[in-house]
């Protein structure tokens, strides 16, 4: 057997057996992304017969599939087309069919299903001769096939799967969620003896004091709030319901005071992530609202969930933003 690789897209080969079937054979190969095509001359003894055939598939990647179409012709007279087309069904799963017409050999239909490495033929004589009717069969029953195929089985099993995929997902986003709804007022509560501590040691934030610090959807934050203000002594259904989407963090947030410089920055990640903080309404958009004093004046911000920010600052004061 002799190779050449002409470039990288073009091969050539030459096979010579000796024997009682003893044959020469040239094959001459293109391949790229799109397409692939093949052309072979094969010269055999007496018993081995001589043929030339041509072939060409049409590569779809997007699709994971491929077309075939091929066309052989014996010395001796007899001719053979055959066409074909094989893709992905459901990840993993690879199913083909095969339609070969042959002046000697009649119509014939190969399917194929793979998986991993194994496949499965079946092989099917519709017709000794060339007939029309076997053709159309030969044709279309692949196609009516691998759509029933497609839609009471692999769709099915593929949309199982999924589901499947996502309740674990779920489930464990769920776990964590309560394990940090559980775990932040036990966190808090530490951290509240941190901060009496610390005012007890004559620490206090360096002049800036964090007086409410509201984390949850802008619509609850809001209602929190004035509740917290005494606006809200008489809660409605609604209102009631809303504030199971707020949580407090004034604790949490006045130990991240940086007492050597009396300030306080939040950085772009997500907050529900920070001490003491936990996702209190998971797919919807959050916000903190910080109410602090700094030096007597009084100061208070909205933060989004991933927004960078630095206390104290003017543009937070309230006589500022009611002006």
């Amino acid at each position: 057997m002799v190779s050449r690789q002409f470039n990288p897209n073009l091969v050539g080969q030459a096979v010579l057996k000796v024997g009682s079937l003893s044959s020469l054979s040239t094959m001459l190969v293109y391949e790229n992304e799109q397409c692939r095509v093949n052309g072979s001359v094969s010269l055999g003894g007496w018993s081995g017969g001589s043929y030339l055939s041509t072939s060409y598939t049409r590569k779809w990647p997007t699709l994971s599939a491929s077309g075939k179409v091929g066309l052989k012709l014996a010395l001796s007279g007899s001719v053979m087309v055959e066409y074909g087309l094989e893709g992905e069904v459901s990840p993993g799963w690879l199913a083909g069919a095969a339609l070969s017409i042959g002046s000697l050999s009649g119509v014939a239909l190969r399917l194929k299903l793979s998986r991993q490495g194994q496949s499965l033929v079946v092989p099917l004589m519709l017709s000794s001769q060339v007939r029309m009717v076997s053709v159309f069969y030969g044709s279309t029953l692949p196609l009516i096939v691998g759509a029933l195929l497609r839609q009471f089985f692999f769709e099915p099993a593929k949309a199982a799967q999924a589901t499947g995929t996502a309740r674990a997902h779920s489930h464990a986003h769920t776990q964590a969620l309560l394990y940090r709804r559980l775990m932040a007022p036990a966190y808090q509560l530490m951290m509240q003896r941190q901060t009496s501590a610390a005012e007890s040691g004559g620490g206090g934030g360096a002049g800036l004091i964090i007086q409410l610090a509201l984390y949850g959807t802008t619509e609850a934050v809001l209602t929190a709030a004035r509740t917290a203000s005494g606006g809200g002594s008489h809660q409605s259904a609604e209102e009631g319901s809303l504030l199971s989407q707020v949580f407090e963090v004034t604790v949490p947030v006045q130990l991240m005071l940086n007492e050597s410089t009396g300030t306080l920055s939040f950085s772009d990640a997500n907050k529900s992530t920070l001490p003491g903080f936990y996702d209190c309404a998971p797919g919807q958009a959050k916000q903190l609202l910080v109410r602090y004093r700094h030096h007597g004046q009084d100061y208070q911000v909205m933060l989004g969930q991933r927004e960078a920010a630095l206390f104290p600052s003017q543009a937070h004061l309230i006589n500022n933003q009611s002006n």
